[in-house]
């Protein structure tokens, strides 16, 4: 991490634990929550539903949250409330079964659980803004190193107890989520927001919205392995311990992404760094089609440094110039909103695809990494002018 000013380094350090925190949980989720499901006797299709339905649910709950979180201006307060509200649902979950009564819970808490991180990520940009650290992806690796933390623990668990023990797991680390936001200091961003006319159209100019659907193309491409790879690597044999290695591989080459961000950001720029994460989808699950086996597999998974983390640092790098910190929290829920309602779709689609064509069906996957590309190509210009007004802004 780098600071600015050595004042503001405990600050930084918390901001860091906390981020860990935040994504421990969603690692001990994202994987297993379909082995678990696939236990409870639900098919491919009802577990897309249920994975995929969040995302739309979305689109009509992240964009009030983000809204809220502006004008409340606390960070700290708003994770508290949607962590106590996650771990209610989650120990509700629990104890339901049947598809109908596994989806309602599921959505609610999900609609609590994945409207913390841009709230908070509202919060890391703004310190980006602010200059005391230098870059977004230096504050996003903690939560990278969460995830793979707990993805590697839940390979064991599931080996040890089945998705039960997992399950337990991810309760216990929306807790320490909630706990971890205490370290945070009460902070009163209100006064941001007192006139935000002049921002009130940012989100809807067409570079901004492109790049944030060229941005959603390339993160709704990892819907079918987050859906099924877990189901589809137990089918072909892999064990269990190695399933959680693939996520932790995965997020290894992330996190390492993430650290050397500001060096990829300084030389590709905002849009170049976003192509470079369409690129590397396109290959990433091009190859995945061919169902290569698990130790291939393996070696695949470090390509999640460039059609993860990339998306993250360009599309960071393009709000923090182009969106002023009063429509922070709102920039953030509105990326949130467009590539959840995408993601669902995709999640909603890949249960039938993996049902027809199994592994082949990674080409679907890796069409939308061309799409993304091509995206970026049509509104290269507008892009373009919006970041060159963005910085003669920031020169005044």
């Amino acid at each position: 991490m780098e600071t600015t000013v050595s004042g503001n380094r405990s600050l930084v350090t918390r901001t860091c634990l906390v981020y860990l925190t935040i994504f421990a949980w969603s690692g001990l989720n994202q994987p297993y929550l379909p082995s678990l499901l696939a236990e409870r006797g639900l098919g491919e299709a009802q577990i897309a539903i249920i994975v995929g339905a969040p995302m739309f649910a979305r689109l009509f709950v992240t964009p009030l949250v983000g809204r809220v979180a502006d004008r409340v201006g606390d960070a700290r307060r708003m994770i508290q409330a949607l962590a106590l509200v996650g771990v209610v649902l989650a120990l509700i979950l629990w104890q339901v079964s049947g598809f109908l009564a596994i989806l309602v819970f599921y959505v609610a808490m999900m609609m609590a659980l994945q409207n913390v991180p841009p709230v908070f990520d509202a919060g890391a940009v703004d310190l980006v803004r602010r200059g005391i650290v230098r870059n977004f992806g230096r504050l996003r690796i903690f939560g990278s190193a969460g995830f793979a933390v707990t993805s590697l623990i839940g390979g064991v668990l599931l080996g040890w107890g089945g998705s039960g023990a997992v399950y337990v797991a991810f309760v216990l680390s929306v807790c320490a989520m909630g706990l971890a936001s205490f370290l945070l200091p009460k902070t009163d961003r209100r006064h941001f927001n007192r006139d935000v006319t002049p921002e009130s159209g940012a989100l809807r100019r067409p570079a901004v919205l492109a790049m944030m659907v060229a941005a959603a193309l390339v993160m709704s491409s990892h819907a079918m392995w987050n859906s099924f790879s877990v189901i589809h690597l137990r089918e072909l044999g892999a064990p269990e311990t190695m399933i959680g290695m693939m996520w932790s591989v995965a997020t290894i080459g992330e996190m390492a992404m993430f650290w050397m961000g500001p060096f990829v950001a300084r030389f590709l720029g905002p849009v170049g760094t976003l192509a470079l994460a369409a690129g590397g989808a396109a290959l990433r699950w091009g190859l995945m089609s061919l169902d290569p086996g698990p130790w291939p597999t393996l070696f695949l998974q470090t390509l999640h440094a460039v059609s993860f983390s990339c998306v993250h640092l360009g599309l960071q790098a393009f709000v923090a110039v182009t969106i002023s910190s009063a429509r922070g929290a709102s920039a953030q829920a509105t990326y949130v909103t467009i590539s959840g309602t995408m993601m669902g779709f995709i999640t909603l689609a890949s249960g039938p695809l993996y049902h027809a064509y199994g592994g082949a069906a990674y080409l679907f996957a890796a069409a939308l990494g061309i799409a993304s590309l091509f995206v970026l190509f049509l509104f290269r210009h507008r892009i373009a002018e919006e970041l060159a007004k963005g910085r003669r802004h920031d020169a005044v």
